[in-house]
Parts: C-alpha cells; sequence; structure tokens
C-alpha cells in the first residue's frame, strides 16, 4: 500500500524555532543593555549588582523569546507540512522517500497511543533501524483501535507527542481513510513481526515463566568481609537468568551492584515480587565551562523494599541513557516493568 504524506523534517520542528526563540531573545539583551546605557557605569558598580541586572536581562530574553516563538510556532509548521513524501509498506518492506526499513530483519519500536499533552488524541508509530528512523503519527486515532491492531498493550505507551512537540515525522491525515488503513496495517505487520523488536526481544528474556518464591522479604546489603553474605551471594548467582545493566536477575531475586547516591559501589539482593520499582527525575548541578553552575535532570531505574529492620529503603540501580532506543534504556526500563508485574502479582 502507497500514500503520500506530510512530512515535517527535524528544521521545522527544532532548528528554526530554535534559533528564532534565540535570536529574538539575544537581540531584546542587546538592545535593551544599549538601550538602557547598562555598560556605561559597570565598574562603578558593586558586583552583586551587575550581577542582578545580568540575570534580570537573561530573563527578559527569555521572555521575548516564548512572546516570538508562540505566534510564529504554527506557522512554521504550516510552511514544514507543504511538503509530501511517499510511504508505502509492501510486504515487509517500509520505504518512504529514499529510505527503506525492513521489518523482517532486527529493529527497535515503539507504539504510543492516547492524550497528547494538549488533550489531543493521537496515534504514534516510530521505528528504528540502524541510521533510518520513521516516525509517524494519526490524530483522533483512539488507544482502544490501536490495540485492536495491536493487542499487546506492554508495547503500546501512553501519551504520544507529534510534530508541535518538536518530533520531526510523518503525518497522517484524520479525514482520510487510506492513511487510517495504512496505520492499521503498519500496526498489524509490527505486531507480527514484533519477534524482530529489540524491545520484544529484551523483554522475552526476562523469567516471566518463573514464578518468584523468595526465602527473604526484606533487601539484603552484602557486605564484602562476610564469609555468608558472599556464599549467599554465590549461590544466587548460580541461578542467574538475565543481566542488564548493573543488575542479574534470578526467579526469586535481582542482584544488583550499584554506585548511584550511596558513598561506594555496594552490591544488594532485592526479592522478586515483595515491593515496586519506577523511574524516578532527580536534578542535579554541575560546573559549566564558563564557571558558573548548569543544572540538568536524569531518569534513574529504583527498587523499593525493606531493610532487615524494617526501614524504607530505595536501590538506584543505574542511569538510563538519553538515548531511549538503546538496549541499556530497555533493559533497565524493563526491569522497572518486570518488578512492578511481578510485584502486583502478588497483591
Amino acid at each position: 500500500m502507497r500514500i503520500h504524506l506530510v512530512r515535517v523534517s527535524f528544521w521545522f520542528t527544532t532548528i528554526i524555532p530554535t534559533l528564532i526563540f534565540l535570536g529574538s531573545g539575544g537581540l531584546a539583551v542587546y538592545l535593551g543593555y544599549d538601550y538602557f546605557g547598562v555598560n556605561e557605569n559597570a565598574d562603578s558598580r558593586s558586583e552583586f549588582l551587575n550581577m542582578g541586572i545580568g540575570l534580570l536581562g537573561i530573563l527578559g530574553g527569555v521572555v521575548v523569546g516564548i512572546l516570538a516563538i508562540l505566534p510564529t510556532h504554527k506557522h512554521i509548521l504550516a510552511i514544514g507540512r507543504r511538503r509530501k513524501v511517499g510511504v508505502e509498506l509492501i510486504d515487509r518492506q517500509l520505504r518512504f522517500g529514499k529510505h527503506s526499513i525492513d521489518l523482517g530483519a532486527d529493529y527497535y519500536s515503539f507504539t504510543r497511543s492516547g492524550e497528547t499533552p494538549n488533550k489531543t488524541i493521537l496515534t504514534q508509530i516510530n521505528i528504528t533501524q540502524g541510521e533510518q528512523d520513521f516516525n509517524i503519527c494519526l490524530t483522533d486515532m483512539q488507544r482502544a483501535d490501536a490495540l485492536s491492531c495491536f493487542p499487546d498493550e506492554r508495547f503500546v505507551g501512553d501519551t504520544p507527542h507529534s510534530t508541535e512537540y518538536g518530533v520531526p515525522g510523518f503525518e497522517c491525515e484524520p479525514d482520510q481513510p487510506n492513511h487510517l488503513e495504512f496505520m492499521q496495517i503498519l500496526l498489524r505487520g509490527l505486531f507480527e513481526t514484533k519477534h524482530n523488536n529489540r524491545r520484544h526481544q529484551i523483554y522475552s528474556s526476562f523469567p516471566w515463566d518463573k514464578t518468584p518464591a523468595p526465602d527473604n522479604t526484606h533487601i539484603q546489603t552484602i557486605d564484602p568481609d562476610n564469609t555468608a553474605d558472599q556464599a549467599f551471594l554465590e549461590t544466587i548467582r548460580q541461578d542467574v537468568l538475565h543481566r542488564g545493566p548493573n543488575y542479574e536477575l534470578t526467579a526469586h531475586y535481582a542482584v544488583i551492584t550499584t554506585k548511584e547516591y550511596i558513598d561506594k559501589t555496594t552490591t544488594f539482593v532485592v526479592p522478586v515480587g515483595v515491593q515496586s520499582a519506577d523511574i524516578e527525575e532527580k536534578h542535579y548541578s554541575t560546573p559549566n565551562s564558563h564557571g558558573g553552575v548548569s543544572f540538568k535532570q536524569r531518569s534513574l531505574a529504583v527498587l523499593y523494599g525493606t531493610a532487615p529492620n524494617g526501614d524504607a529503603m530505595s536501590i538506584y540501580v543505574d542511569v538510563l541513557p538519553q538515548d531511549g532506543r538503546s538496549d541499556e534504556h530497555t533493559n533497565l526500563a524493563m526491569l522497572v516493568i518486570y518488578m512492578n508485574e511481578r510485584w502486583m502479582e502478588n497483591l
């Protein structure tokens, strides 16, 4: 099946809006400093006053940048939507423009369906294979419709994002029946070839066929100088069924070796099916090349549980890479899913 779809490139979703934001904000700061003569008496003012004026200037530039981008963003996307590209799916070959993806070989795919942050109903599909990246979305395609074509809710996330949120790719038109048909065919093709999807391969490598029955219901911290602890750890490691970043998984325990938010690298033995897990956002500061401080954010996989004395514990496994399509990211995200599903089975 072949259709022609609007393709909004990275230039129109991110680069041009960013240039407008930075350009208008920077120009506002420059003109403001020049108009008020801020630089003329800088030497006679205190360092703190100059710093305050500088911060106010930056804040003003940010406000001007936002005011400049808000009314122009939709017009930029409208220009980007003038380009249409042929897209076709023949057997297992997905072709778009001069590029192609073979669904018969290993690929990485994730589908999202539901409400966007601005309450628009949307289904979004992303497929990556090597250097090729294909992103497509259809407004008004309900989650139930997506699941009828791809009946595996574990691999259909929520909170999809369209090109309005900086995601370049193809846009289907909801009033075109052949566009809906293409999305349905593509979803069915992805379901039929899910064994080639790296996300599915990693997910399937977890010991789903084993029933967790840990002897201990608390998290045990392994003392490297304690013979009994080392013997216990070696016994558990004989039954490892899956390995990921900083963790080893058996049917009954997760062995975590981490240095995140603790003084030194430590090994913990966490029982499976007893407590939940999550992905937490952590904010931190780091020195930058200009002698200042930059504030950043990172996501970490965390397992919850209790110590032998009953105190609550949080074990931070590792930082999730920013590339959500990497095996490392998927392994950590799937560990959280696995621990939660096993925990919910025992509720």
